[in-house]
């Protein structure tokens, strides 16, 4: 930038005429050493940016010169130059190469990097690059694909932004991505002007607003950010999570997705950029490819007009190449013909048994004689499998305090120092259909239960329906148990004693062991993903689907999506019958997520 000298107007280096007071401005900037400017990218109040070519040379590079108010100094240059040592060991295809960090003639910083090609977001937005949901998927893929990359060499960028992003113009086509990282992304870490962007993420980003330690995953939460940003064109959104709603014919699971990765929750978030990716890889492979038709490329056959001769050949294949595909359609309907009675049954049983499935919220707590001095809150998923009122749902839901290793730490403190606790707890269960939160922005993080739940819908211990627990299996106690075989027995049994009368209890499948199913066979999850945080006012059953990895004796692996809440879920094969409850995910660094279900025949 330059002033004015008239009226002291901050002006860009291009104007020769101030606007303000209409007084003839000097040339601005040309040269920087032997780099001749081509084109100003960027002004901004700590750097400017710029394409530039050095002398005969064709090849042009990008040059950052930073100002007199960047605090760029020799002790700073220092460091980026240290830096530029580190960022050569990251993959040229996927990342801008940083050159030098060179002081111009003027006694100004500056640093050369690799120029690339990019358009410009606002370009790619009106382009219409991004209107089919597959290639924005594939965008998105690609995105996180070099960011694990990234995270694998223990680099990470919890400062992301939009403009960190760029798409090269010859690789447009296929969504190449490559990403400008710099070591640190701030030259003065005090620093209080920053550009609109960074600004925004740094006015919004939960960990940066509580002064958490940033981490990894603070650098998906970023993440998570940009792709809500490409999905709505709208760079001045607030209420992130929200308008994952609004988005209408969002694939569900991307849905879901977005929506844990902006959780506030760090501990909510995607453990690492390399399960971003797996899940982005999984909803790619159900996605469908755009309509071929309508591509401005496909060619037309003119030979076919130059050699009339050839036609009778042509004519010929293609009733030949007709008949194969006549056979073989009519063999995939004959096959695939008890395939698609299958899931008709499966959907039409889902719609009619999903009213039975109930969510469940678990409070206990540890009290003196005078107050509280333990509480917590348990959240899943309970079915109705008998017209007598009796539910299946997990142990550790049902009965979360006898896996509570805190609540038994206070427990222990209070029994050394001889102080008399008391235990209490009390359980909330309402059907699919029933009013069962406040939603009301003045209740939002209140601590009692009756500003955050509609309690008198529920059924509840000691209320409405007598509600009750009636059998819990033990826990394993011992470290071998725990190890072998965490989710053995993790099954409980509730009872109420009145029952709405168009409730029909889901049939159990109690013939067969989990030895007997068969991997890849179809299954189906009911329950609450994430608890009430994906619920409206009244309660709705999500359905997930999936398939069978594997089964032992103690447990069903599926690869459908289970997240907390869905504990305590139906898993239903594709007869129709229930063959374990949900039971848990499994988190291992090499294989990803286990979603895992507990047999019935437990």
């Amino acid at each position: 930038m330059k002033l004015c000298k008239s009226c002291g107007q901050s002006l860009s280096q291009k104007l020769t005429m101030c606007p303000a007071c209409g007084s003839h401005i000097a040339s601005g900037i040309k040269y920087i050493d032997d780099y001749k400017i081509v084109t100003i990218i960027h002004e901004g109040r700590s750097s400017l940016v710029c394409k530039a070519v050095k002398g005969h040379d064709e090849k042009p590079v990008s040059i950052r010169l930073f100002t007199g108010k960047s605090g760029v100094d020799d002790r700073v240059a220092k460091r980026l130059e240290k830096e530029l040592q580190e960022l050569k060991k990251l993959p040229a295809e996927h990342f801008v190469e940083h050159y030098a960090i060179k002081k111009s003639n003027d006694d100004l910083w500056y640093r050369v990097s690799e120029w690339v090609d990019a358009a410009d977001w606002g370009s790619i937005f009106v382009s219409g690059l991004l209107n089919d949901q597959r290639r924005i998927v594939t965008l998105f893929h690609n995105i996180a694909c070099v960011l694990d990359l990234l995270h694998k060499k223990d680099h990470f960028m919890p400062y992301l932004i939009l403009d960190d992003i760029l798409i090269p113009r010859g690789k447009a086509k296929d969504l190449h991505v490559t990403i400008n990282y710099k070591l640190s992304r701030f030259l003065n870490a005090r620093a209080t002007h920053h550009g609109p962007m960074l600004q925004k993420l740094l006015d919004c980003h939960p960990d940066i607003i509580n002064q958490r330690a940033i981490d990894f995953k603070s650098g998906i939460w970023s993440l998570g950010k940009i792709f809500i940003e490409l999905l709505t064109a709208d760079h001045n959104l607030k209420n992130f999570s929200s308008k994952v709603d609004e988005l209408k014919g969002l694939d569900p699971e991307l849905a879901v997705l977005i929506k844990i990765m902006l959780s506030d929750d760090p501990d909510l978030r995607p453990q690492t950029m390399g399960k971003v990716v797996s899940a982005l890889s999984r909803i790619l492979d159900r996605l469908p490819y755009s309509d071929p038709k309508a591509s401005p490329y496909k060619k037309k056959p003119k030979l076919l007009k130059e050699l009339r001769w050839f036609k009778k050949v042509v004519v010929l294949l293609i009733l030949i190449i007709a008949g194969i595909i006549a056979f073989g359609t009519i063999s995939w309907l004959y096959v695939n013909f008890d395939k698609n009675k299958e899931e008709v049954a499966l959907s039409n049983f889902v719609e009619s048994y999903a009213s039975s499935v109930a969510f469940l919220m678990v409070e206990y707590w540890l009290s003196d004689t005078k107050q509280i001095i333990y509480k917590n809150r348990v959240e899943g998923t309970a079915f109705l499998v008998d017209g007598n009122g009796y539910l299946l749902t997990n142990r550790h839901v049902a009965c979360p305090w006898l896996d509570d290793i805190p609540l038994f730490q206070v427990y222990n403190q209070y029994a050394i120092l001889k102080k008399p606790v008391e235990f209490n707890y009390r359980i909330f269960l309402w059907f699919e259909g029933e009013k069962a939160f406040n939603r009301l922005p003045a209740l939002r993080g209140s601590v009692e239960l009756s500003d955050s739940y509609h309690l008198s819908s529920a059924y509840s211990t000691g209320g409405e329906g007598n509600l009750r627990i009636v059998g819990v299996p033990r826990s394993p106690m011992k470290t071998g148990e725990r190890i072998k075989s965490p989710f053995k027995n993790d099954f409980a049994v509730l009872k109420i004693d009145t029952l709405p009368s168009n409730l029909k209890p889901l049939p159990l499948e109690t013939t067969i062991s989990s030895d007997d199913i068969q991997r890849l066979s179809p299954v189906v999850i009911l329950g609450f993903p994430l608890g009430n945080r994906t619920q409206d006012d009244h309660i709705n059953t999500s359905i997930t689907r999936g398939h069978v990895r594997r089964t032992t004796k103690e447990i069903i692996q599926v690869d459908s999506s289970i997240y907390k809440g869905n504990s305590g879920g139906p898993a239903i094969n594709a007869n129709g019958n229930v063959i374990g409850i949900a039971s848990g995910v499994i988190s291992d660094q090499t294989s990803g997520y286990f979603k895992i279900s507990t047999p019935l025949s437990d």
